[in-house]
């Protein structure tokens, strides 16, 4: 082999340990595996960390869309219904009508109303939309007379249009010497109504209660046809975001259902109906049929 091959060689060989030695194999593949962590990376950690995996998967533009549809499951899930709402400036418009029935050979409210007033042309009944604690700012009320209440045209009622949740009281009450409110009055308790049909006065009483709550331009009915604590305090805890103080509506509800008993009102074609129920005349009519389809006693 020629000199100038051995240095050839010999060159190659001091190369290739130098590179050994500065860049070791094992480095050299972990290479990639290195990441110093940033100032921005830290940051995003420290947010991330004070969220739930759920919320920091989310993007915040859709946490509130999110919150949102969670809301409105809540309302289909405990069976609120939607009352049609219209906007009128900064307030919304519903609408509610009373609606005498036949339903059950037993008395019932229209019964009451017909027989507690002396003239039926004095309007002393008061319908109304009230909150349950402290006074509206603009009453929404209309009077009535028995006759008013008998045809069951719908009334416009306009509410606060509101973010936050405002429940209120869709009430029917005698109201003689027009206070205009019947979120005060006393309920007419079923085993007070002799009384007060006898009485030589109109009383002032409280005769119907429904709940309701409104919320960014939208307002629903609050089924009441399970009333007692229990199911209310479960009604409750399900709703708290649809009820502005949900511990004294749900007792206010408990205390005026126990007494009054009224039926849950009823949606048609988006308005609110008040259910007024009354002993069927068929209910006194005696059978003069047998079973076995013949007349008489035999």
């Amino acid at each position: 082999m020629s000199s100038s091959k051995k240095n050839i060689g010999i060159s190659l060989a001091v190369v290739g340990f130098a590179v050994a030695f500065f860049f070791p194999y094992d480095k050299i593949q972990k290479k990639d595996e290195i990441k110093a962590p940033t100032k921005v990376s830290q940051q995003l950690n420290k947010t991330n960390e004070s969220k739930s995996p759920a919320e920091a998967a989310i993007p915040q533009s859709n946490l509130a869309v999110q919150k949102k549809r969670e809301e409105y499951n809540a309302l289909i899930v405990n069976r609120l219904r939607e009352i049609r709402t219209t906007n009128v400036g900064s307030e919304i418009k519903i609408s509610v009508r009373t609606k005498p029935e036949a339903r059950t050979c037993q008395s019932g409210d229209f019964d009451l109303i017909k027989s507690v007033v002396k003239d039926g042309n004095e309007k002393v009944f008061l319908l109304s939309v009230e909150k349950l604690s402290g006074k509206m700012a603009k009453p929404a009320q209309t009077r009535l007379n028995i006759f008013d209440i008998m045809k069951g045209n719908a009334f416009d009622f306009a509410l606060p249009n509101q973010t936050t949740a405002q429940e209120y009281g869709v009430f029917l009450c005698l109201d003689p010497q027009m206070t205009g409110s019947c979120n005060n009055k006393e309920p007419l308790a079923t085993k007070d109504w002799n009384s007060a049909i006898n009485s030589a006065k109109t009383p002032s009483n409280m005769l119907y209660f429904q709940l309701m709550t409104a919320k960014d331009d939208r307002a629903y009915l609050i089924p009441t046809d399970k009333w007692s604590r229990p199911a209310l305090n479960e009604l409750k805890g399900k709703l708290k975001t649809w009820l502005n103080s949900p511990d004294e509506t749900m007792e206010k509800t408990a205390s005026l259902m126990s007494k009054l008993g009224s039926r849950s009102a009823d949606i048609l074609g988006g308005n609110l109906e008040i259910p007024l129920p009354y002993r069927d005349p068929r209910c006194d009519v005696k059978a003069s049929t047998s079973p076995n389809g013949r007349t008489g006693g035999g």
